[in-house]
């Protein structure tokens, strides 16, 4: 994978943190986290997200600073075995 392309999933999935993917410590269904992520980024975008990866965790800051996902790609793509 090329350095532009690494850094656009990187951005993608930065963006996606800030999120609520996730709720009383359980990850969302998938359809959830698509419609949640849509919301924010595009529908295409939400829709490369959910195809690809998994989300692992969530950690939302209570003040609405600094949020973190954990993002682990899903097996059958370019992102398998990946954690990000």
């Amino acid at each position: 994978m090329n350095t532009i392309n690494e850094t656009y999933i990187n951005a993608l999935l930065a963006d996606a943190s800030y999120v609520t993917l996730s709720q009383d410590n359980e990850v969302l269904p998938e359809n959830q986290v698509n419609t949640a992520i849509a919301a924010r980024l595009t529908q295409a975008q939400a829709d490369f997200i959910t195809s690809n990866f998994d989300v692992v965790s969530q950690e939302l800051s209570p003040t609405g600073g600094f949020d973190a996902v954990v993002w682990r790609g899903k097996a059958g793509t370019d992102y398998a075995g990946k954690v990000y």
